[in-house]
């Protein structure tokens, strides 16, 4: 990593630069200079979280950075912010897995918890969960000393996407055979209760779906297809057969999110659609953001507190609200590119109550080249 040495192996978290800590007094708002005032930034009260403030918006902070390796996968748990990161084309190669506190890794940089293929991350609360499926696959709980396997859950193979909400983990795990069948089983973990099974799909032969980006809402889940463009739902409670929710017309769903009440999707042809996440199949389509909009394909798409936030394949990032995107967005940052090359594989932008994390990339975001950004940025 390219931020520096990495933290002590006695696991207490790296120290933060001076001047970001949330303990210190806020000064006064002075109405003259919200347009430069970080700590009221566009308005009192409004603070960017030890970033700059200009023309009354929020700057970028960096988190880590990584010459060599791929960030892809990011979460953000109360205190710390962790991601995976890989030299793999396809992200299913070598690879680590850092973290650091939320603040920022400060002169200690990023500290390195494995070194080992490349998987996904999920965190809720102080919750923090790790993948790694393609050698020796297993799921493991990560703290700033290390991780540790979850052991009820090695029968599983290739765990690939993770969704941790509700003070449970959600799998999302791959079987695959020779024969070309595909089949996904979901899987509720808790730490009382273990693992419980809630469904397996199974893609006929002559008609595989490819699923992987992954949607979990209080009722439902949701996968999406990487090469048919088909959006599978099931019911939580009695997962016994799983509906098509959406057949969309281009080929791919890239990214999925949810905010319980709206499923909402990024395909091929680059716009934002949702759809009510409450039944099953989608009768009332919504167009939410096209590249028409925004003057750029939309390659992205997260939500979290009430915040909707979508990139483009320009590397712009737009914040909105979930229920009239269209009207409300509002431009958050511009980068060079934002990483979307493993989209498919992990969450490359997640949003919590105070900020935005996000992975961007100085120079072409799809072809390589350059340094991936691991980037804050307050909401």
């Amino acid at each position: 990593m390219a931020c520096g040495s990495f933290g002590t192996e006695s696991g207490t978290p790296a120290p933060v630069d001076a001047g970001t800590s949330s303990d210190a007094p806020t000064p006064p708002c002075d109405l003259a200079k919200t347009d430069s005032d970080p700590d009221h930034c566009g308005s009192c009260g409004h603070s960017c979280l030890g970033g700059g403030c200009s023309a009354g918006k929020c700057q970028p902070i960096l988190i880590g950075a990584d010459p060599a390796q791929a960030i892809f996968s990011v979460a953000v748990s109360d205190r710390h912010v962790v991601w995976m990161t890989t030299t793999a084309a396809n992200g299913n190669g070598a690879g680590s897995l850092a973290i650091c506190p939320k603040e920022g890794c400060g002169a200690a940089g990023p500290k390195v918890l494995a070194q080992r293929n490349a998987g996904n991350v999920a965190a809720d609360g102080a919750n923090i969960y790790a993948s790694f499926p393609y050698q020796s696959p297993h799921v493991a709980t990560v703290a700033p000393i290390g991780v540790s396997e979850i052991s009820t859950l090695a029968k599983y193979r290739v765990p690939l996407w993770l969704i941790a909400r509700d003070g449970a983990l959600f799998v999302n795990a791959f079987y695959g055979s020779d024969a070309g069948a595909h089949s996904r089983t979901i899987i509720r973990y808790t730490e009382q209760e273990g693992p419980r099974e809630i469904g397996t799909y199974v893609s006929p032969p002559n008609e595989v779906h490819n699923t992987g980006p992954t949607a979990v809402t209080k009722d439902r889940v949701f996968l999406g297809a990487y090469n048919t463009g088909v959006i599978l739902s099931c019911a939580l409670s009695a997962c016994s057969s799983w509906d098509t929710f959406r057949k969309n017309d281009d080929a791919y769903v890239v990214s999925i999110a949810t905010n319980d009440e709206r499923l909402f999707w990024v395909g091929i042809n680059a716009k934002l659609s949702s759809c009510s996440a409450k039944q099953s199949p989608c009768t009332e389509l919504s167009e939410d953001l096209s590249p028409a909009d925004v003057g750029a394909g939309i390659a992205h798409v997260a939500y979290g507190r009430g915040l909707l936030v979508v990139g483009t394949d320009r590397g712009e990032l737009y914040a909105c609200d979930p229920m009239d995107c269209r009207r409300t967005r509002r431009l958050v940052v511009q980068e060079p590119a934002l990483e979307k090359r493993f989209i498919l594989d992990g969450n490359n932008i997640v949003v919590d109550a105070d900020a935005i994390y996000y992975v961007a990339r100085d120079v072409g975001g799809d072809g390589g080249g350059g340094v991936s950004r691991l980037m804050k940025v307050a909401r």
